[in-house]
């Protein structure tokens, strides 16, 4: 009985070491793994000098440019509004007898293409690359309505030409861009419009 006893306590010594021995020989690993994203970046460069006597039939130059500063190709769009306010701060119409008063006049480039509510930079633009310019210039139309008013004063009629409201007014236009890596534009943006990258 004694030399059971023994044996059985050995076998559980014996146990009790393999199990302590796996114990000590168990670890535990970490792998850590670094990814450092690209850089997305664009600028906006404009040529423009905002108009002070700005006069009918006037063209003021202007011209912006996107360009892409970062590391992926990038889908460009852009669309914008247009405000006119009087000096009294009201809000005034874009439009006098079916002609806009403030003619935009786009670039022939041919690289902006319209599509619903947006103009679509055609190509992706490659990293270092610029787009054309959208616009190149804004005319104050010659169309406006002109009102005289005539008074006689001693012994002679003397006259004031204006343009009635649009006098001293303020022409405000905004242009709102929109950028995202080209290979995740139509979802970004919900579109079927194809912009070429090549």
């Amino acid at each position: 009985m004694k030399k059971r006893s023994l044996i059985i306590l050995s076998i559980l010594i014996v146990i009790f070491f393999i199990g302590v021995s796996i114990a000590y020989f168990s670890t535990s690993l970490n792998i850590e793994n670094n990814f450092i994203t690209s850089k997305f970046a664009t600028t906006i460069s404009e040529n423009f000098i905002s108009p002070s006597n700005w006069h009918s039939s006037e063209t003021i130059d202007k011209t912006f440019y996107v360009s892409n500063i970062g590391d992926n190709d990038i889908a460009v769009r852009l669309s914008y509004s247009e405000e006119w306010k009087d000096k009294g701060g009201n809000v005034l119409s874009n439009v006098q007898n079916d002609e806009n008063i403030a003619i935009i006049n786009l670039s022939n480039n041919g690289n902006w293409i319209k599509d619903g509510d947006y103009y679509f930079y055609r190509y992706a633009l490659k990293p270092n690359d610029t787009t054309l310019t959208f616009l190149d210039s804004v005319t104050f139309n010659s169309n406006i309505e002109y009102f005289i008013n005539c008074i006689n004063d001693i012994n002679k009629l003397v006259c004031k030409y204006g343009i009635g409201d649009y006098e001293n007014a303020t022409y405000k236009l905004t242009f709102y861009f929109d950028t995202v890596q080209y290979n995740m534009y139509k979802d970004v943006w919900n579109t079927s419009f194809e912009i070429i990258n090549n």
